[in-house]
């Protein structure tokens, strides 16, 4: 195996990266909370035999003693082929696999809120017919894009009706999705019209119906009620700003439009992933190793992102040598990249197609390797996976897996299975590509990054008045107490109006042309921030 001399590079420039100044989005300087799991959202759930509604749940990580009001949120869906882990023959599919962790880890320490999140699963891998293989893991992308717009409506949910407990910056939302998880968030990202689905001749059944029936299965969004599903934060937003990739795909290229509301996207990839294709190809499971579906890949789908402007806010990302506050390896990476992007490549998967391409592109980073590589950034430990495949086992006597074969399996793909710190170096280069381009396409460097102490309601005397209003309203807070700035929040998290150069305790906020709705009204004191919902009608 050729390593990847982006990791080396990495292990040259460690001791370099410590002496950067420490920025907050960029440099770690918070430990980070225990995850805290949270159901989300409520769905019908078909691994249960029969559909059964159940619970949704996230993971939800915050960096210890974080006083800043708003802060940008990473939301990491999980790979898994669409199966329960251990039922589908792999060690991963789980909130728990490293790279979520680890990736966790990595973002809350900068100051992001972290959520690694659930979703559900169930199809038919091993059935003879084609068009039940594709339609039924068709169905399974679907089924989880629609709760991945869940869970974006849920965040909003929390900051509108909530009072903002993990004090999220709608605005700033990431989804990062790794292996089938990709898939979810390239989905979420682009598919909103059933009709995107019925131009595409592969998503037929050979008596010509489509393998998604929305009368079903709902909408992309999954905002009506169905046989298989259940609306859930209807009316709220469920756009993110930025869409990551890692190892997945792309069910249609076509579904990217370049709409105002689609988000930035950033890949990474192997050339060599057996499973996921790198340009474009077809989908091998590893349940059954059968092929399933044709996919734009990361290459491709990436290709397509930039040329309709999607990614337009990361030009300055890419440049070949970035401000030292990013750090030697971003620069590093990028320099490593331009010579990429003049290489002309050919997949060397035998499903992929037979097209030559350019080898690597801005907003991407390849994973190099000379031998069949898919995941290098995930790890498992041996014992662990014994522990589950045992009481799997125990539970399902007539359906058993035998953890030496998923292990072997593993070990074919993945030469850092067994390797935490080779897998760690994988994520440490990724990390050096996605901080500096969430940085500058979130424009971090323009949000309210200062620690300012979180000031209770209570504690500076607010009052808000009235509430609800067809007009303007009021705020005040203690006669000894000066607002300094007002800020006022639409339940998207955008900044619809501020007021600024105040010295005074009460302030009279005209409406202006704001439509009616629930905002979030968020005042700045000398003394702190402190916020309360309104209702304009």
């Amino acid at each position: 195996m050729h390593r990847n001399f982006t990791l080396l590079t990495l292990l040259c420039l460690s001791g370099t990266l410590a002496m950067q100044a420490q920025t907050r989005y960029l440099d770690a300087m918070f430990n980070v909370s225990a995850p805290e799991t949270v159901t989300y959202a409520n769905n019908i759930s078909i691994l249960t035999g029969t559909p059964t509604p159940t619970d949704l749940k996230m993971d939800v990580y915050q960096p210890v003693n974080d006083t800043a009001q708003l802060r940008p949120v990473v939301v990491t869906w999980h790979t898994g082929n669409f199966l329960p882990q251990v039922l589908n023959f792999s060690a991963y599919g789980d909130t728990k696999d490293s790279i979520n962790v680890n990736l966790m880890r990595r973002v809350v320490s900068r100051g992001y809120v972290g959520i690694s999140a659930d979703y559900r699963k169930g199809w038919l891998p091993t059935a003879d017919n084609q068009d039940v293989r594709t339609g039924t893991l068709l169905q399974a992308v679907y089924r989880a894009s629609q709760d991945a717009h869940a869970l974006a409506r849920y965040l909003r949910k929390t900051v509108a009706e909530d009072g903002n407990p993990y004090r999220i910056d709608t605005s700033r939302i990431v989804y990062m999705g790794t292996g089938s998880g990709g898939y979810v968030v390239m989905a979420h990202a682009t598919l909103d019209r059933i009709e995107e689905i019925a131009t595409n001749p592969q998503f037929y059944d050979e008596d010509g119906n489509l393998l998604v029936d929305p009368a079903v299965l709902s909408n992309p969004q999954g905002t009506t009620q169905a046989q298989i599903n259940i609306p859930n934060h209807v009316g709220y937003s469920s756009d993110v700003a930025m869409a990551v990739n890692i190892a997945g795909a792309l069910g249609d290229s076509i579904w990217m439009e370049g709409k105002p509301n689609e988000p930035m996207i950033l890949a990474y990839h192997s050339l060599t992933d057996p499973f996921a294709p790198y340009y474009a190809g077809t989908v091998i499971v590893p349940t059954t190793n059968q092929p399933v579906v044709d996919v734009a890949g990361s290459n491709l789908f990436i290709r397509r992102a930039n040329a309709l402007g999607l990614n337009a806010d990361l030009e300055a990302a890419n440049a070949l040598t970035l401000d030292a506050k990013f750090g030697p390896l971003a620069t590093k990476i990028n320099q490593i990249n331009a010579q990429y992007k003049q290489m002309q490549v050919k997949s060397p998967i035998p499903t992929a197609t037979n097209d030559v391409f350019q080898y690597s592109r801005d907003n991407m980073f390849p994973f190099r390797y000379s031998r069949v590589v898919g995941a290098p950034y995930n790890y498992f430990n041996t014992d662990r996976l014994s522990q589950l495949v045992a009481g799997y086992n125990a539970a399902f006597p007539n359906d058993t897996r035998d953890v030496n074969v998923i292990v072997a399996g593993e070990a074919q793909t993945n030469p850092n299975y067994n390797n935490p710190a080779a897998a760690n170096l994988v994520i440490d280069t990724i990390m050096a590509h996605f901080l500096p381009r969430a940085y500058i396409g979130l424009k971090l460097g323009d949000a309210s990054t200062s620690i300012e102490e979180v000031m209770s309601n209570a504690a500076v005397g607010l009052d808000l008045y009235p509430n609800p209003t067809t007009g303007g309203f009021t705020v005040s807070v203690a006669e000894n107490l000066r607002i300094r700035q007002i800020d006022v929040f639409d339940i998207n998290g955008r900044n619809v109006a501020r007021f600024t150069g105040l010295n005074q305790s009460s302030y009279n906020v005209e409406r202006g042309d704001l439509p009616k709705g629930q905002y979030i009204v968020q005042l700045r004191l000398d003394e702190g921030t402190t916020a309360r919902k309104v209702m304009l009608r």
